[in-house]
Formats: C-alpha cells, sequence, structure tokens
C-alpha cells in the first residue's frame, strides 16, 4: 500500500500509492521484475498534492510486461520509447522499461526532485499550460498555488497592466486577466519570487466539449475504428494552422477535485490524432468562419451517463430517489464509475470551473436511452448546472441528436423517442 522514498540525507518520506497502480507493481515484483512510481505522481505526493497520474517503470521490458499482463488489456502505443499501456478496468496505466537514452534504451534513469520541489509555486491547475487558448474579450479566469499569503504578480506580452492576487491560507489563489481581440502566440508570467512562464498562448474562441464515445473518439479513431476523412488532415496538420486542443483524462472521484489531469496539445500531426474528431470537426469550421484561433477542451468518457457529469447536490435536490447512491455511500469505486451519480463531475468537469470559455457542445444520450422521459428533465437541469458554475446564464450550450438507431432490438423504438426527448 505504501512505498518508502529515501533523499540523499538519508530521510524518509511514506507515500500511498493508489491500489491499481500498486497492483501493477506487486505484480511485477511477484514475477521477480523490478518496479516503481516515477515521474510527476512522486513530485506531487511530495508537494502534498493529489497525484492523478501514476506512471511506473520496471527492469522488465516490453514482451515481458505483456506476459505477465497476459490477462489484462494492453496497448502498445508507447512501444518505441519502452512504454506497455496497461488497463486496469477502464484505467489506463503506462508501464516503461528503464532507459537513459537512446543509444542505451534499457538503463537506469535517475531523476532529481529538487528544482521540482523548490518550485512549489509553479503548481498550476494542469489546464493552465504551454499551447493554451484564452477566451478573447473576457477576463479570463486563472487560479493556482502558492504559499500561504504569498502575492502573486501575473504579467503577459499582450499587455503592460499587471495583475495581481493574493494566495489564501490554505495557498489557493484566484484571478482575472483582460485578453484581446484575438492572436498570439503570447507568454503569460507568473511570480512570487520564482517565476514560471506559460509559452505560445493564443487568444481565440474556447468551447469545452464534453459526452459519450462519440465525443471522446479522437481523430486517430479507436482500435479498428478509423476516423473518416482524419489521416490527411493529420498527416497533413501543421503549427500555422490555430487550433489547439486540450484532452482531460479519465479521472473518477468521490470528492470534487480542485484540478484533474489535462495536456494541451499544438497543432501537429500527434496532437491533431489525440483531438476528439467531434470537437476538431467543429473548430475547423469555426476557425475558417471566423479567422480566430479555437480552442477545444474534451472531457468525455465513452459510455457515460448524463447523471455521471452533473453534482451530487444537484441530483439529490432535483431527482432524489431516481439513482442509487450505495457507491458514495460504501466510498468503493464502482466498477462503472462512468454511470455513477458525479464521479465524473467531482474528478473532470468541476476541476475545469471556471475556466473562461464562449460556451459548451454535448454529444451524449445512447446510455441513457432506456430512460427518455426522465433525461426530458436531466439535460434542462444539466444545462442550468453549467450555466450557474460559468456564471452566465447566457453561455451557449449546443448538442447532437443521437441517431434513431436500432440499439439491440430491431423492433426497439427507444432511441427514436430519445431523440425527441433531447429536442424537447
Amino acid at each position: 500500500k505504501d512505498c518508502l522514498l529515501f533523499s540523499e540525507k538519508s530521510d524518509m518520506v511514506k507515500l500511498t500509492i493508489k491500489p491499481e497502480a500498486n497492483q501493477i507493481i506487486h505484480r511485477l515484483q511477484a514475477h521477480g521484475f523490478e518496479a516503481f512510481a516515477v515521474g510527476g505522481c512522486v513530485r506531487n505526493a511530495l508537494l502534498g498534492l493529489c497525484p492523478h497520474d501514476w506512471d511506473i517503470c520496471t527492469n522488465a521490458k516490453p514482451e515481458e510486461m505483456r506476459a505477465v499482463f497476459c490477462d489484462h488489456v494492453t496497448h502498445d502505443f508507447g512501444l518505441k520509447h519502452g512504454t506497455l499501456v496497461v488497463m486496469v478496468g477502464e484505467e489506463p496505466y503506462e508501464v516503461t522499461t528503464y532507459r537513459a537514452d537512446e543509444k542505451e534504451p534499457w538503463h537506469y534513469l535517475w531523476i532529481g526532485f529538487e528544482g521540482a520541489l523548490a518550485e512549489r509555486f509553479s503548481e498550476l491547475p494542469p489546464v493552465f499550460a504551454d499551447n493554451m487558448v484564452l477566451q478573447r474579450e473576457s477576463e479570463a479566469a486563472i487560479w493556482g498555488k502558492a504559499e500561504p499569503g504569498a502575492r502573486v504578480v501575473i504579467t503577459t506580452t499582450w499587455s503592460k497592466d499587471k495583475t495581481v492576487a493574493q494566495a489564501d491560507a490554505d495557498g489557493k489563489w484566484n484571478a482575472s486577466v483582460a485578453t484581446p481581440s484575438a492572436g498570439g502566440p503570447y507568454e503569460i508570467t507568473f511570480s512570487d519570487g520564482e517565476k514560471t512562464v506559460l509559452k505560445n498562448v493564443l487568444i481565440g474562441e474556447v468551447w469545452i466539449c464534453s459526452g459519450q464515445s462519440n465525443m471522446e473518439m479522437p481523430m486517430k479513431g479507436f482500435a479498428g475504428q478509423p476516423t473518416d476523412g482524419s489521416a490527411e488532415l493529420i498527416m497533413g496538420a501543421k503549427k500555422s494552422t490555430l487550433i489547439r486542443s486540450c484532452k482531460v483524462k479519465r479521472n473518477p472521484s468521490f470528492e470534487v477535485q480542485y484540478e484533474g489531469p489535462a495536456t494541451w496539445y499544438d497543432h501537429t500531426p500527434e496532437g491533431v490524432a489525440e483531438a476528439s474528431a467531434t470537437a476538431y470537426f467543429f473548430a475547423k469550421r469555426l476557425y475558417e468562419t471566423l479567422d480566430i484561433p479555437i480552442g477545444i477542451i474534451n472531457v468525455s468518457w465513452g459510455g457515460s451517463t448524463i447523471e455521471a457529469w452533473m453534482s451530487k447536490e444537484l441530483i439529490g435536490k432535483e431527482f432524489d430517489g431516481c439513482f442509487k447512491m450505495d457507491a458514495h455511500q460504501t466510498k468503493q469505486m464502482p466498477k462503472n464509475p462512468h454511470q455513477t451519480v458525479a464521479l465524473l463531475y467531482n474528478g473532470m468537469l468541476k476541476p475545469l470551473v471556471p475556466f473562461t470559455a464562449k460556451g459548451f457542445i454535448w454529444y451524449q444520450g445512447c446510455s441513457n436511452t432506456k430512460r427518455h422521459e426522465q433525461y426530458k428533465r436531466l439535460q434542462p437541469s444539466f444545462v442550468r448546472m453549467l450555466r450557474d458554475a460559468w456564471n452566465n446564464a447566457e453561455m451557449p450550450f449546443y448538442f447532437t441528436q443521437i441517431a434513431p438507431y436500432m440499439y439491440k432490438n430491431p423492433d426497439d423504438r427507444e432511441a427514436g423517442f430519445f431523440m425527441w426527448a433531447q429536442a424537447q
């Protein structure tokens, strides 16, 4: 359950490892291999922050890992770097063979944490990063953590003005920064004595894109399920096209999280391949029409139900008794967290509030088709929740009506009924 870390001064620190990551480590050790948690998860734990991604290194080579986890689904996405992705339930874990460089790929790589620990302030939520897009002509919300009471100064290369924020007793600070009409790339500098600089930042329109698999499906497609027309766009992607995408990783939680795991991608073949296909084509049309930078934030999970994206408080107030809440009482993560009330809201959606955006696009419903009458109430309630959270009663919300597909039973009319329920 726990691991012990030793510094050069022989100080000892105990860290609690996520059970699923620990399962992988113990499995490798049981087969005679070494295995350790490494990277950002260790840094965040040492800083007292909640790690979201647990990366693991081992002296097992990829083919040996595959044999160890023969009863798990595995993916070869990072195989050229010695990484095998092991699925534990719905969660992916990257397991990488020790390596130092390309010439000697199987040697130990020792990493010092002193620099990362010294720069405690640099812990901005992951949604604030290089390559991001901020909403144009707005007071863009920005927040982060610093030492309690610290004075945080924010400067940008698009303005001579300075914004000052004060960290509270918990070290949290909030600020708003005035943005221009559109343009970039720019830089944003944060300083409380130590500087953190975000680079390659664009100003344009930002859209939050959510739903289930029809929104989650990336431009590169799923295994055996290519995305029509994407290959040419991926291969021909150029940085000069001012479309950026942010992917929020799966992160169910019983408690509301301050931040969630997210990555911004530039418009490169690698970045376009990772973008939600639905969101990308939406962004492409906007970019060609408006001729300004477009940012899309993809926060989705295949097979998810709408109630998983809604807060526990809202469900209790407006849908009391309609859903099972056993998991929230036991705090045992269910096998279907993406279909459990509030778990995706807590760990994936709420951490984005109040990132300033133009609006939302929503592609969801297949997992709610058998409850089409209930959905007539759920979706409007969901929209109100979003607009309240972002403090914008007029915030646009566009949704896709699902196709009247014959799910399982050819005579089943529920999908057709559901399509009309969405419109009502």
